[in-house]
């Protein structure tokens, strides 16, 4: 998928987020992976065209993960995975930043869920 491709690439070409993550930013997350890192996760496709015009809107999240204690490294990372996105114009399309989630999972891990959504021609 181009969409795909577009936000790998400015997620790992931003210099305000492969700093926070020391670069681990995937589409796969290795096992034993240290943290903090930055994961692709759910992808949702669906058609969003008219009569006139073919359409395709896709909502994806990125995760974010920390192991730091409180919401700070998490919240920076969730910030820069944000302003990595928002606006990115990939062919055909734009991205749009919709909603960040954080929540801790256990006492050593916090994570936060950013949601994007992109409207693509065609």
């Amino acid at each position: 998928m181009p969409l795909q491709v577009a936000v790998v690439a400015a997620l790992r070409g931003s210099s305000a987020l492969a700093p926070l993550v020391a670069g681990r930013i995937y589409d796969r997350v290795p096992e034993n992976q240290p943290q903090p890192y930055v994961a692709m996760a759910s992808w949702f496709v669906r058609e969003d065209g008219s009569d006139c015009a073919d359409a395709t809107a896709v909502s994806f999240l990125v995760e974010c993960y920390s192991d730091k204690p409180g919401r700070k490294e998490v919240g920076d990372i969730a910030g820069a995975v944000k302003d990595a996105l928002h606006r990115l114009e990939p062919v055909g399309g734009e991205v749009l930043w919709r909603d960040t989630v954080y929540s801790t999972e256990d006492t050593l891990v916090s994570h936060a869920v950013v949601r994007f959504e992109a409207l693509l021609d065609g």
